[in-house]
């Protein structure tokens, strides 16, 4: 459905729901895109939220949707052919000189298939120009003195060595602010550094590759991030309410919607790993939801809702129906992995 230069998606009256599979609709979305994501994360490849802070900072929803997005696309895509993949075994400068020759590969390539994947040594930039578009997008793990323009941006990337899994196309449009001219693009590729530097199993255009990392690049964070003793992905962004001042969120504050978005996550990683601690990270997610008022308010002083914005006061309430609603959707995923009364009993309120 279009309206008002958006399309909404509606769920088909023959879709089955399975915590296993895709998340909703979700394989539609576009987390990277959104106007309120600035960049994805230079070390943990996760999107950087402009919400309520235009410096930014790691978003607990939105990275939960980032993951539940790509896993989603992964179950739409697996019997889709996929476009021509490129890969390069080994890249180092020459012995003699600080960068390699340049590599222009043969064909043209769509920008939305601009898919990579690579691990890159210390003290190494691995340099991507478009030929079209007269850009060039360089990936470094060493400080680059050279200056950025209006057509060179630099990813300073952080840690070393280490896997890198970015999408050109946006990182262009993010970094440079606009949309490239040409959709379609010659790219020649260089490495820099010294003797020791290297890039290794440079692999263009596999979307699946790129999916499949960027949900463990959101679990990954999730896992290392999470409060282990409520069970909460804190957020220490404070959130206004234009001339309502007599709201205040909690702070830090735990809202119910992340942590129902990301059991759902970890439901899923679960179902791939049957790792006990992910499932202990699934029940500390869910914790929040029914054990404490972290999360909660109550509506007309009687019924729980769980609270997206979370106030100072139990007794009052932003009532967000879609943060309630995702919430539960994440009670009803561990649940059905991990059966537990209590939650039924929330579930059935």
């Amino acid at each position: 459905i279009h309206y008002q230069n958006y399309t909404y998606r509606i769920l088909s009256s023959s879709f089955t729901y399975n915590s296993r599979g895709s998340y909703l609709n979700f394989a539609y979305f576009n987390v990277e895109q959104r106007n309120r994501v600035l960049y994805i994360d230079f070390l943990y490849d996760i999107p950087v939220s402009s919400q309520w802070q235009s410096d930014g900072h790691l978003y607990p929803i939105q990275i939960a949707q980032y993951g539940l997005s790509h896993w989603s696309r992964l179950e739409l895509n697996s019997k889709k052919q996929q476009n021509k993949i490129y890969k390069f075994e080994r890249l180092h400068p020459k012995e003699n000189n600080y960068c390699s020759s340049w590599h222009r590969m043969k064909d043209e390539i769509l920008l939305s298939n601009t898919y990579i994947h690579f691990t890159i040594s210390s003290n190494s930039s691995l340099h991507f120009h478009f030929f079209n578009n007269n850009i060039e997008l360089v990936c470094s793990t060493k400080t680059i003195h050279d200056l950025e323009t209006l057509t060179k941006k630099i990813i300073q990337l952080k840690g070393s060595p280490r896997q890198v899994n970015r999408y050109m196309l946006i990182d262009i449009e993010k970094l440079m602010q606009k949309t490239p001219f040409f959709r379609h693009d010659f790219i020649k590729i260089q490495i820099c550094g010294d003797t020791q530097s290297s890039v290794d199993q440079l692999i263009i255009g596999n979307q699946t590759l790129y999916d499949q990392q960027a949900f463990y690049s959101a679990t990954r964070w999730l896992l290392n991030n999470q409060d282990l003793q409520t069970g909460c992905w804190f957020i220490h962004v404070q959130r206004n309410y234009a001339h309502h001042t007599h709201y205040h969120l909690r702070n830090p504050w735990c809202s119910a919607m992340a942590q129902g978005q990301a059991a759902s996550l970890l439901v899923r990683l679960y179902s791939l790993t049957n790792n006990k601690e992910h499932l202990l990270a699934i029940r500390r997610a869910i914790q929040p939801l029914w054990s404490s008022n972290l999360t909660r308010a109550y509506f007309n002083n009687r019924f729980v809702w769980l609270e997206e914005y979370p106030l100072e006061s139990a007794t009052k309430g932003l009532f967000v129906l879609n943060g309630c609603l995702y919430a539960l959707i994440g009670i009803i995923d561990a649940n059905t992995i991990d059966y537990q009364p209590y939650l039924s009993e929330l579930i059935n309120q």
